[in-house]
Formats: structure tokens, sequence, C-alpha cells
């Protein structure tokens, strides 16, 4: 038969994936393409040697606890596998019986509906885009069928009196069920209690793109209707303190506005003052500018709403301490942030490097300021280890710039993509070379401090990014998330890439790291 425009779009992404990565392999002429291509070898073994650890003793699960030797769910959707898949592909693994047993776990054993709480939230970011991705980049239908499935469970989220999704669900027991407890906190909760800015806000792109493929438009529909919602919540906001006379705001009306990281989906209100580009708020500014990048036509909106609400909200968390520049927590009516920054906020100079990539004339300013803030990013990783913690205390002293102090209980590390995602945009949109030296530099402490010896024994987290001397062996906590396979080291990889492999121009990449080809047309007449 006849293929319809998607799915020679879709061939088409396949086609161009594999060009991509041939590519990569044969530039081997100058000094500097030989070693991109041991860097990139480096990295895919990093990558074989995590994945061993993972199907020897947790396959199936949604992670590993690679001391103990066992697997944990959270969601129950196989989390680290789906999670990997996108990645396999990147690393040309097409081929291998690694991705076959992978992609037939998915076809035979993964279970849309657990009868499980769920985060929607995380299973949005970590199942349905790691599906979506797997089947953009490979064709594979087996992919597309679990994702439209589990795309359907996930829209019982949606039926709130606002339209703002609930945060937790249990797919297996449907609408029914009203009282919940979170996988990834273990706090209990009813359906619509409150809950996060990037939770209600971060949902766009997969759903976007699962109307696309399958071409059902209600999964674009109630996300769409869910961030005009968080938009007229936030116009209203802003009204309310200028008069109290506010509720009648809309979309239309509200251009400038903050937003606060917690959100009430029955009541339609916020019920903090707190900002936050860190936890609580950070994916909902990324999602903002890229659903204009996913669908520059339909979308075109939201491209000024970015520009706007991005100005408003750095004014507002971002602070510069002694030449240190961060970006700390703020309220509505606070003066200068709080002098504390998280890793989870260094996603925010790549985000911005990439407003600059999509419209330089009108973010000029975004780039110098995604430079400053990385460099507080970079000097995160200045510790022992040379491992980011958790958070960080701007500390200022005397004379010279503020230092960046791991916080006492946040010293930890979980080897977090954000700092290599944006070292990632950053070397493609600069072409500066630091940063990919940065991230070998960062590649080197993690099979240094978090590898495993032996055969399939996988990596771990690190208790204290500060550990100095002793048996490394007691600095290392039980755990590896299913985003170091996703996020961290497919930046990793991409960082010793040609910029022709998953270029910013051809493909947006979701808060967990997944590719998803742009459309360049609207999926439907609007």
């Amino acid at each position: 038969g006849v293929k319809d425009d998607d799915g020679l779009r879709e061939e088409e992404a396949v086609k161009a994936l594999s060009r991509m990565m041939r590519s990569s392999n044969w530039r081997n002429t100058t000094p500097e393409d030989r070693i991109n291509a041991e860097r990139r070898a480096s990295v895919k073994d990093a990558f074989l040697h995590a994945w061993a650890g993972y199907e020897s003793m947790a396959f199936g699960k949604d992670e590993v606890h690679p001391i103990s030797g066992k697997g944990l769910d959270v969601l129950g959707f196989g989390m680290t596998i789906v999670d990997s898949l996108d990645t396999m592909l990147l690393l040309d693994m097409h081929d291998s019986d690694t991705y076959r047993r992978a992609r037939d776990w998915v076809r035979d054993e993964f279970n849309p509906s657990p009868p499980r709480d769920v985060s929607v939230f995380e299973t949005t970011i970590r199942v349905l885009g790691g599906l979506l991705s797997a089947y953009a980049l490979s064709g594979d239908k087996v992919f597309l069928s679990k994702a439209t499935l589990l795309g359907q469970n996930l829209l019982l989220a949606f039926n709130t009196v606002s339209g703002l999704p609930a945060s937790v669900i249990n797919p297996g027991v449907g609408p029914s069920k009203t009282a919940f407890v979170n996988p990834f906190n273990g706090n209990k909760c009813r359906y619509g209690d409150p809950t996060t800015l990037a939770e209600v806000g971060s949902l766009q792109l997969e759903m976007q793109y699962l109307s696309h493929a399958t071409g059902d438009p209600r999964f674009a529909q109630q996300a769409d209707k869910a961030m005009q919602k968080i938009i007229e919540i936030a116009g209203a906001e802003q009204l309310g303190r200028k008069s109290r006379n506010a509720r009648k705001a809309t979309a239309q009306t509200s251009v400038n506005r903050l937003f606060a990281t917690d959100v009430h989906p029955r009541e339609s209100r916020f019920t903090s003052d707190r900002v936050s580009m860190g936890s609580g708020g950070d994916s909902f500014y990324e999602y903002l500018l890229k659903q204009y990048l996913l669908r520059p036509y339909t979308m075109r909106d939201m491209r000024q709403t970015f520009a706007d609400t991005i100005r408003e909200t750095l004014e507002k968390v971002r602070g510069n301490a002694q030449g240190t520049v961060f970006l700390g927590q703020a309220t509505f009516s606070s003066s200068e942030p709080i002098k504390k920054m998280e890793h989870l906020a260094c996603f925010a100079p790549g985000m911005l490097a990439l407003a600059y990539e999509s419209d330089p004339e009108n973010h000029r300013q975004s780039l110098v300021d995604a430079e400053a803030i990385m460099e507080s990013c970079m000097a995160m990783y200045a510790t022992a280890t040379g491992l980011a913690a958790e958070s960080y205390d701007i500390v200022v002293g005397k004379t010279g710039p503020a230092k960046l102090v791991p916080s006492n209980t946040m010293k930890f590390s979980l080897l977090r993509p954000e700092t290599m995602e944006s070292a990632f945009v950053l070397w493609r949109v600069t072409g500066n070379r630091k940063y990919t030296d940065f991230g070998w530099r960062v590649f080197t402490a993690i099979e240094k401090h978090s590898r495993l010896p032996g055969k399939g024994s996988g990596y771990t987290a690190v208790a204290d990014v500060n550990f100095r001397g002793g048996n490394p062996e007691m600095n290392r906590l039980d755990r590896l998330d299913s985003f170091f396979f996703a996020e961290t080291l497919k930046y990793l990889y991409l960082l010793f890439c040609p910029p022709c492999v998953l270029p910013l121009s051809d493909y947006v990449f979701t808060t967990e790291a997944h590719p998803l080809p742009v459309l360049e047309r609207p999926p439907f007449s609007q």
C-alpha cells in the first residue's frame, strides 16, 4: 500500500539516524576526530558496563541497586529498559542481542496498566517519552502501540475540574480510585491534590508527539489545555497582586508573568509564591520553549510567552554574588534570591542557548546569561571526586567571587545529567571546545568513583562528592537511576559526535533527553 505522510516521515527519520551514525564513525581523518572516536567508544563501553549490571541483577525492574544486586520497582514499567532504548539506537546497537532483548521485553512483558499508583510526570517523561523516541528513531510499531495504550491511561490524569493533570493515578484500577501514595516521595494524596509547576507543565512534548504519531488529537488537546490553564492562573495571580478584582484574567491578557512552583489542579490556583528554576519548576520553563520548537506553526504564540516569562523569572531567581552568577529561589515579593543553587537548575544554560540558536536576533542576552550560569554549573564539579552534589550554598568571602559549597545534607551525587545537557547544547551552539573538554573530565570522574569493578557490576551513585582517602567502597550509594542511561551517558556521547548526529535543527530533546523529530507542519488543522 501507499504510505501516508507520517509513515514517510518516520521512515526518513530512521534512515537519517543510520546516515548520522555512519558519518560519525568513519570521519577519523584528523587528530581531533580520532580523539572523539576514542571518547565515544569509552562512553559506549560505560553504557554496556552499566547495562550488564542492570540486566544481570534487575532486568524488567524499574531500577537496579548495584551493590546489593537487587531490582526495584517504582512505577512497574521496566523504566530503565524503556528509558534506555533510544540511547542504544544512538550507540548503533540496533542489531545487537542486547537491544533485541530490550525490544522483545517491551513487546512481550511491558504492561501499560499496572495496578499500582504511578507518578503521571515520571511516567510521561521516562516511559512514554522513551517509547515515542524509540519509535521515532526506529520506526518499530511495537513502541508506538505500547505508547498509545499508555497514553490512553495517562488521559485519566486530566479529568480534573481545571484540566490540569493530577499528579498520581492508578492505571490498573482506573477512575474509581481517588486516594493515592506518590511512589517517588511516599506522600499521600487525593486525585487533583496540589502538585508542582513542573508536573503540570512538562507533559506537553510527549502528548503532542503521540497525537502526531497516532492521528488521535486527544493527547495534544489535553496537554495544550493544561498549559493554557496554568498560563491563565499566572495571569490572574499577577493581576491579583495589582488589583483584588483579578480573576477574569485570561491567557491572552497575561503576557508578563511569574509562575509559582506549587499549583492546585482542583482549585485552579497557586498554593505558594515560591519561584524556582530548580526543583518544582525546572522543566516547565524548558517546555515553554520546546513546544514552539517541536510545533513551530501551531505553537508559534509560545515563542513570545517563553521570552516574556523567562525574562521576568530570571530577574527574580538570578543572583550575582561577587561575580558568581547563580540561580536561586525567590518569592513573588522578594527583592533577591536565596543564595542556594540546585544542580537541577543547570538545565537552564542549555535552554537559554537553545533559545538563542532558534532566535538569535531576540535572544542575544540569553546566550550571555547561558554562558555565565554555565560557569557556576561547571564549578559545581570542582570537588574532591570531580562530581557534582545535589545542592550548593553560595558562600561570600571578603574578596573574590563567591564559592559554591555543597550543602550539608545534599553532598551526594546521583550522576545527574543537567550540566552535561547544557554542555552539549552550548558546544553545538558556540563550537567552544571547553565544553567537550569539561564533559570528558566529568566522564573520567564517573569512571574513577562510580564504576564498580568486575563484569556485570555496573555503576553506582556517590555518597559525598568531597570524600577523600579511605576505602572508596565506603562512599558508594546502592542506587543507579534510569536517567543515567537515558540522559547522562547520552549527552556525554553526543558531546563527542559531529553536529550532524541528532542536529538541534531537526530534533527536540525532551526533559528526559528523548529526541523527537521536529514537526514542521501542524499535526491537525485548528
